[in-house]
């Protein structure tokens, strides 16, 4: 049996997309025939390698030194450099161990040298496939030093194949790095209807924030995601919807703090309720019995609530700067421009005023992503990437220009 050794640089308990992905592509992996996987955290809370075994997913933690860290400079350099034979020695035995012949690391920084100089030293003889979600993206390319660009080269010239979860993304990935570009593969996200139904019907930990019909927005607090124009739309709805709510379910970010003085300028803290880091099964609770969701972003390389909100059946309005609009249309979700106060105030105003209209939608778009969307086509994809160079000379699928 083959294994996909998956990568995150968080625990798995931390909620967010990226973490959603990773675990059903775990669980869609141990279920392909002849398939199997594991996931390895390289979390910087865990000085040595341990194993553990949480909701019947084995993990490994081993801690990995990126090679370039922020006001740092050569000093991370040097702790790569004198941490990595123990450490790579740690990857062999698990790789050998446990049959890893992919390694696929998700929302990649320059840790992924590491991963990449394991194979060209002949310490790991499978493939190598880095995806990227959006975020992890920016960041290159604002820290885009002629250090920081040098060590990307080296990771690319080791790199057996780069996937984007949109076709935008995957355009932005070719700008960032052209030498790569024959190697960049579209890998969209996926939905577990039965999971996410399971999720939202189970108990709650905690009571149900608002007591009233409500509106709801799962994000961070990031200024890419739009949270100030929500605001500002459903400031202006007060006075005709007087009984709606408005509740944000946030990961702690940089813009926490101005969402929250915002809710005050605008006076409303009587009508907006504020949840931080829910997780992800009462999360889904909670979108299901919300009257939609609202998707404000002003950049969203996917959007991936808006597949768990098709799968709970309700109403979506977004942006038309989100991913999922590459496989969508207007007829299944309201679509507003982004920045676009008055025209994303009018759209809640449309779905909360014609209900069996929003309704009608819900359910088409219900079928449309039923119809698109599974984590096993997301998983078939993914391996087919991976595999796009078994038995190659390493580093082949990414060497040129490197």
């Amino acid at each position: 049996m083959r294994r996909v050794l998956l990568v995150l640089s968080w625990p798995p308990s931390v909620p967010g997309g990226v973490t959603t992905v990773v675990l059903n592509l775990h669980d869609h992996l141990t279920q392909r025939a002849g398939w199997g996987a594991r996931l390895l955290v390289d979390s910087w809370g865990d000085r040595t390698h341990r194993e553990e075994t949480v909701d019947g997913r084995d993990i490994s933690y081993i801690r990995v030194q990126p090679p370039y860290i922020r006001h740092r400079g050569l000093r991370a350099m040097a702790a790569f450099c004198r941490s990595f034979v123990p450490t790579a020695l740690q990857c062999r035995r698990l790789v050998r161990q446990h049959g890893i012949t992919v390694i696929n690391i998700h929302f990649p920084g320059t840790e992924a040298l590491f991963w990449t100089l394991l194979r060209k030293l002949g310490l790991f003889r499978g493939t190598v496939v880095l995806s990227f979600h959006g975020a992890d993206v920016t960041r290159i390319r604002l820290e885009a030093s002629s250090y920081q660009r040098f060590l990307w080269r080296m990771i690319l010239a080791g790199t057996t194949a780069l996937t984007a979860c949109s076709h935008r993304l995957a355009d932005e990935l070719r700008e960032l790095f052209p030498q790569a570009s024959m190697a960049i593969h579209v890998v969209p996200n996926g939905v577990d209807e039965r999971r996410i139904l399971a999720e939202s019907r189970s108990p709650r930990d905690r009571p149900i924030p608002v007591n009233a019909p409500y509106l709801i927005s799962i994000a961070g607090f990031e200024n890419k995601k739009g949270l100030d124009v929500l605001l500002a739309a459903f400031a202006r709805l007060r006075q005709d919807n007087s009984q709606i709510r408005l509740l944000l379910l946030c990961r702690a970010g940089p813009d926490m703090p101005a969402i929250n003085a915002l809710i005050g300028e605008l006076e409303l803290a009587d009508r907006v309720t504020v949840e931080v880091d829910c997780p992800h099964h009462e999360a889904m609770s909670l979108l299901r019995a919300a009257e939609a969701l609202v998707v404000p972003s002003r950049k969203e390389p996917f959007g991936i609530v808006v597949l768990e909100a098709a799968a709970l059946g309700r109403p979506v309005i977004l942006t038309d700067v989100c991913g999922v609009l590459e496989w969508l249309d207007r007829s299944v979700v309201s679509i507003v421009p982004a920045g676009d106060t008055e025209a994303l105030a009018a759209a809640i105003a449309g779905v909360l005023s014609d209900k069996q209209a929003a309704e009608s939608q819900a359910r088409r778009l219900n079928s449309a992503v039923a119809a698109t969307f599974s984590w096993s086509h997301a998983t078939t994809l993914l391996l087919r990437a991976a595999e796009q160079d078994l038995g190659a000379p390493t580093g082949s699928a990414c060497s040129a220009g490197t």
